[in-house]
């Protein structure tokens, strides 16, 4: 997961030079900040209490589909925000010098609320047994995402690495739904 994350710094810092790199890292760190706070708690305590009710279905489908739809409006809320405010953001919290990153934070912004939704529906993967298919998502964004990335950045630079890394996590929501529903958690319809 470490890897996944970071492999698209990693092409950006080769093609697009270590400058660029800094400032796609600062811009990913700062668009996500936010979706980090929520989730990462949230998943906390989520894995313990589907645990616990893991052997009541509908229970269960309630709760996950609870939690996925607040983090969804909270998440994609604050990344909507982001994108739409990254130059000011970017101007108030690091300065008019780094005016570079508002591009890339728009596209991180986007990243941030799509991933926040994956690592999310993780939960009643691992609660299921299922982290085959959590482990499945994970290589197939890899193998996805360090091709895109690089075609990305030899065309448009350290933003089409960024812009990658948004439609790359919105493609994965809807993977991860399918798999959510193939570990009997809940439907994709639900």
């Amino acid at each position: 997961s470490y890897l996944n994350r970071k492999c698209d710094e990693f092409v950006v810092g080769g093609y697009a030079g270590v400058t660029a790199m800094g400032t796609y890292h600062v811009a990913n760190d700062l668009a996500t900040l936010s979706s980090n706070e929520i989730v990462m708690p949230v998943r906390r305590a989520m894995f313990p209490t589907l645990t616990k009710i893991a052997d009541r279905k509908d229970e269960f489908t309630r709760a996950v589909l609870s939690v996925f739809s607040g983090v969804a409006i909270l998440c994609l809320f604050v990344s909507a925000c982001l994108l739409v405010t990254a130059p000011e953001v970017v101007a108030v919290v690091l300065g008019s010098k780094w005016s570079h990153a508002a591009p890339l934070m728009k596209w991180m912004a986007v990243f941030g609320g799509f991933s926040a939704l994956v690592l999310i529906l993780e939960m009643p993967l691992w609660v299921a047994g299922k982290t085959h298919l959590s482990a499945a998502q994970t290589w197939l964004e890899l193998a996805v995402i360090v091709p895109a990335t690089v075609l990305a950045v030899r065309g448009f630079g350290a933003e089409g690495a960024a812009a990658a890394r948004a439609g790359v996590s919105v493609l994965m929501v809807p993977i991860m739904m399918v798999f959510t529903e193939r570990a009997g958690s809940v439907s994709f319809r639900e």
